[in-house]
């Protein structure tokens, strides 16, 4: 929602947590020549917080979007306002991963414990921030993880945004 603040000191909002997603979905232009209006399309509803965006690791925002949910109803409403608000269409290609955790111990670790295949069957992806996120298909190779590395990844079900995980921090 909409705010109104008429003081004179400067506030801000902390940003909402990235939730666990158990629905992900390459994001696929159809059109190309629509390409435009379809990433202006796209970047505004994740900027809303409609669903959130995952990346292949490295991507510098060149490849397909994949786009995570709670729930089919967050794609429908984007396929929705994508076609209604930006005249585009959108095609889904469904990934089989039903589950994510965030590993906040960060890549170094991520990478070692892959190194040592202590991950298996597991689709090693990157937030908005950069941060690893581990998407698994099923809740036992989700439960295996976490007995195996969890505690060493930190894996956890959300990532707050950096500037509220800095604020707690702080505290």
């Amino acid at each position: 929602g909409d705010t109104l603040y008429t003081g004179s000191r400067r506030i801000s909002f902390a940003k909402i947590p990235s939730f666990s997603p158990e629905i992900f979905a390459r994001c696929i232009n159809p059109t190309p020549s629509k390409y435009k209006s379809f990433n202006k399309g796209i970047e505004q509803l994740l900027n809303e917080g409609a669903v959130q965006q995952l990346l292949e690791r490295g991507d510098t925002g060149g490849g397909v979007p994949i786009l995570a949910a709670v729930g089919p109803l967050q794609l429908e409403v984007v396929s929705s306002r994508l076609s209604s608000e930006y005249s585009v269409e959108v095609q889904y290609e469904m990934m089989p991963q039903t589950q994510a955790r965030w590993a906040m111990a960060g890549w170094e670790e991520v990478d070692a414990v892959l190194s040592e295949r202590k991950l298996l069957n597991v689709k090693t992806l990157e937030d908005v921030y950069g941060r690893p996120v581990l998407l698994f298909t099923s809740g036992w190779t989700l439960d295996n993880a976490v007995a195996e590395v969890g505690e060493r990844l930190q894996l956890r079900p959300y990532a707050l945004a950096p500037d509220v995980q800095e604020r707690r921090r702080k505290k």
